[in-house]
């Protein structure tokens, strides 16, 4: 009973350990918005991103549908204002204006703001708004004639709603699409120290569950060394996901606009995989280390040993 006790311990701590090496992410992992800009930055993802834009622009479209002709109109425009200084001013807003919201010091969701996108061609161009409010009304009219004429065509979901884009002073919520982040975030700073504390009673329940104190060190050792395979699969797929694009971000839709926010959304969510890689394969290094040297301590501890005492037989007097 104390064996198979112990053995649902030991997966218990395996399980355990990794839920707390993804929560040290946050604390050891130097994802303070100070390393995220400097991480951006040194990767030249607002260079990068303002090329991107500007050749996404440059191509032609395969097609000409009303899709098509609203990124034409704004090409320009576009072009002329995301340079990388003006991208990066507006993603470290934004990164500030998400970690206020994660942290419940603000309950309004952050929003990616292309205000002065909307003046720059209020100022060039104002009647470029209704040819764009136009071709909206036309692109969800089309989008309904199509699933009439084919009812098991559903009609596809606004990712990119013109009107509220233009209605908003040219913002785009990402609230709902970074939700995720801030319930990471809830149980980061309410399960960290229970995890630990968990992990911990397990060690020490195992060790009382054992007799001997050479048997004690073997099943800590043991513990330690059971939770070791289960941070290599993590490691393989965060390093797969880091060097490839993660195209769910993308749904599809190639709007040089929805770009901005999918390449810095791609980039920053690599920049966790690295980071929990490093924590993750440090706290196995150390698992291992500190399961060896519990095993070979062990080696170096005396079985506990039963001695009998014989008592010696009364040497018989002679008469």
């Amino acid at each position: 009973m104390k064996s198979f006790l112990k053995t649902i311990l030991i997966l218990l701590f395996a399980a355990g350990f990794q839920i707390l090496l993804f929560l040290l992410t946050f604390t050891f992992g130097s994802l303070s918005t100070t390393s995220i800009k400097k991480d951006l930055q040194t990767n030249k993802t607002y260079s990068i991103l303002s090329s991107q834009i500007v050749t996404l622009i440059d191509q032609p479209s395969d097609t000409q549908d009303t899709q098509s002709q609203a990124d034409d109109l704004l090409g320009p425009f576009i072009k002329q204002q995301f340079t990388a200084e003006y991208l990066q001013q507006k993603t470290e807003t934004f990164i500030d204006d998400t970690y206020f919201w994660m942290q419940g010091k603000t309950t309004t969701p952050p929003v990616i703001s292309l205000k002065e996108l909307k003046d720059n061609i209020n100022a060039q161009n104002p009647g470029l708004f209704s040819q764009l409010q136009e071709l909206s009304t036309q692109m969800k009219e089309e989008q309904k004639q199509a699933a009439a004429q084919d009812p098991t065509m559903a009609t596809p979901p606004d990712s990119f709603d013109l009107d509220k884009f233009i209605n908003s002073d040219f913002s785009i919520p990402v609230g709902k699409n970074l939700s995720f982040m801030k319930q990471g975030y809830q149980m980061y700073t309410t399960g960290l120290p229970i995890i630990a504390i968990a992990l911990l009673l397990a060690i020490l329940f195992i060790v009382l569950l054992s007799d001997g104190l050479k048997s004690k060190l073997r099943w800590a050792g043991a513990t330690l060394l059971v939770a070791i395979p289960a941070g290599i699969l993590p490691i393989f797929l965060t390093f797969f996901l880091s060097k490839n694009s993660l195209d769910f971000f993308k749904i599809g839709d190639k709007s040089p606009l929805l770009a901005v926010v999918f390449r810095i959304s791609d980039d920053l969510v690599k920049l966790f995989m690295t980071k929990y890689q490093v924590i993750e394969i440090t706290g196995l290094i150390f698992l291992l280390i500190g399961a060896i040297a519990l095993l070979v301590i062990a080696n170096f501890v005396s079985s506990p040993q039963i001695i009998t005492k014989q008592k010696s037989a009364k040497p018989t007097k002679s008469k």
